[in-house]
């Protein structure tokens, strides 16, 4: 603390033309009451404030004109914030930021704890440092050649965020926007604006500070509230900037009416405007889009086809019901089945018949809709495909397929709805859920795919492409000696496979603290590469702590 009143008497009286006898004398006299004051049972914060008052009382300097880029426009030496309370509130912002992480990766109790103890943690790092941290530096922490680069990396990690979203389009990809963006704000935050930003306490305006915090805990609110409704966490982070700039626009707006705005206010003011609508359209279409794309949080980017499974037909005359018996159609005229259910059961099996039938029960006052496109047969429930509405409550689907039947697409996506498959063949099979169970069995397929979120998948028949992605829910695949290439990807969630001991496979495992264990005799060629027999079949496997278990069948 010694060295920091020398430092900012050299500041306060550089270019001053003072002797340097007298500069000394002040110095010496500076650093002795600093050490009467801890003699007295002071703090050092406390100490040191009452020195640079002191300072601050004797003759005031004559500033140099070289010198002038240190002092304000009243001869006072300028204040900057320290490097320390700049670290704490870039740690603080982005705990902010990545707090949907453990909810966006767990989908449960957990994860909504892991959210609300980094708020917590957040708000205790900035309190901390405001009570601690809030002796000004009389120099500015940052230097002028630091600071553009700090600013120019923040902004480049901005425009290449999506990049990992766009390349993954899984919660992998969210995690890795939600980071960048969070390293991107804390740079700029610790490099500042390169003026003096620490104001006297003098000129604080309690009123304010009482409107930020009520803004603050209101943004906070609103940013939570729809968050959960919409589950959109990659797009919701968006309400923090738009509750800045329109705080900043109601101020400028006041200051305009009271006559106090500076010269040019006018023009920025018009630009906060202007970005305020931007943000909101962007944060709108992107949840309205989330909403009429499916229940993952991913916006419905054009040519990009994400965990929805097939596209949608552009002919919407659905037929709407609360409940129906026995619809029925000609089997020789469906090639897609593409089915979209919140909550309930839906269960797909065959039956020694020609058509393809289905019934629909459970709450009566909850409609459903379907419809026969072309050659694809389309169910939904809720019928509007609002899926950022929750139901209220379920509705079961039963459909039953000749046993002849086989589909070119087969495409079953649902939230919190069991599913039970008995009997499909289909050249291609999309399975899709946030939590609800999937259970499929005598499979026929050339490819078979399959996401989930938290949900336990189980599948058993025949295939020669597998794809598995899980989140943290438990997968397992029961295959014959047709497959060819099985791809593995989780990030928590335990994955198992049952091959025959017969099948050769050579399988690459990329993991960071899961553990691999197979049944069938394996020999590693080289570090996460393990093969069998003749190696035929590809494994692919992707994981960050579940564990890869193959067993023989």
């Amino acid at each position: 603390m010694r060295e920091k009143i020398a430092q900012y008497m050299d500041l306060y009286y550089a270019g001053s033309g003072l002797s340097e006898d007298r500069r000394q004398q002040l110095l010496q006299e500076a650093l002795d009451l600093y050490d009467s004051l801890i003699l007295e049972g002071k703090s050092e914060q406390e100490s040191y404030a009452q020195v640079i008052a002191w300072i601050g009382a004797q003759a005031q300097p004559v500033p140099h004109p070289e010198n002038t880029q240190k002092t304000d426009a009243a001869g006072e030496a300028k204040a900057f914030t320290p490097m320390g309370k700049r670290i704490c509130t870039a740690i603080a912002v982005m705990l902010y930021i990545l707090c949907p992480i453990p909810l966006i990766l767990l989908q449960n109790v957990i994860g909504l704890c892991c959210l609300l103890g980094m708020v917590a943690c957040g708000v205790a790092i900035q309190i901390l440092a405001e009570k601690f941290m809030d002796t000004p530096d009389p120099m500015d922490p940052i230097s002028k050649a630091v600071r553009p680069i700090l600013h120019a990396s923040a902004v480049a990690l901005y425009v290449l965020s999506p990049i990992p979203l766009l390349m993954f389009q899984d919660t992998l990809g969210l995690c890795c926007l939600l980071g960048m963006v969070a390293v991107g704000v804390a740079m700029q935050i610790i490099a500042g604006s390169g003026k003096a930003d620490v104001q006297p306490k003098a000129e604080a305006d309690p009123v304010r500070k009482s409107i930020d915090s009520l803004v603050c805990l209101i943004l906070l609110a609103i940013y939570l509230i729809v968050s959960f409704r919409t589950h959109a966490w990659w797009i919701t982070w968006i309400i923090f900037p738009i509750g800045a700039a329109v705080k900043d626009l109601v101020l400028s707006l006041a200051a305009v009416g009271t006559g106090k705005a500076p010269a040019g206010s006018t023009a920025q003011t018009v630009i906060k405007a202007i970005l305020i609508v931007v943000l909101f359209s962007l944060l709108g279409s992107a949840v309205w889009g989330f909403g009429r794309r499916n229940h993952f949080p991913f916006w419905n980017l054009p040519l990009i086809h994400l965990n929805s499974g097939s596209e949608v037909s552009a002919d919407n005359n659905f037929i709407t019901e609360s409940t129906v018996q026995n619809v029925s159609f000609d089997a020789k005229e469906v090639k897609k089945l593409h089915i979209e259910w919140v909550s309930g059961n839906v269960t797909l099996k065959t039956a020694d018949q020609h058509n393809i039938t289905f019934r629909v029960d459970g709450d009566s006052a909850l409609p459903f809709s379907y419809q026969l496109s072309g050659n694809e047969l389309d169910l939904r429930y809720p019928a509007d495909n609002a899926l950022w509405k929750p139901a209220r409550g379920s509705k079961n689907l039963t459909i039953t397929v000749p046993q002849s039947w086989y589909a070119r697409e087969t495409n079953i996506d649902v939230v919190s709805a069991v599913v039970e498959v008995d009997g499909l063949s289909t050249e291609e099979l999309k399975l899709d859920t946030t939590s609800g169970p999937i259970n499929a069995s005598g499979l026929c397929c050339d490819q078979i795919i399959a996401s989930t979120v938290s949900g336990n998948v189980i599948l058993e028949g025949t295939a020669e492409e597998l794809k598995l992605d899980t989140t943290s829910g438990r997968c397992q695949a029961e295959l014959d000696e047709r497959v060819q290439e099985i791809e593995l990807d989780s990030v928590s969630g335990e994955l198992e496979l049952i091959l025959p001991e017969s099948l050769g496979f050579e399988a690459e495992v990329d993991t960071v603290s899961g553990s691999f264990r197979s049944d069938i005799p394996t020999t590693a060629s080289s570090k996460g590469v393990y093969t069998c027999g003749n190696g035929e079949c590809g494994i692919s496997v992707d994981t960050v702590s579940g564990s890869i278990t193959i067993q023989k069948k």
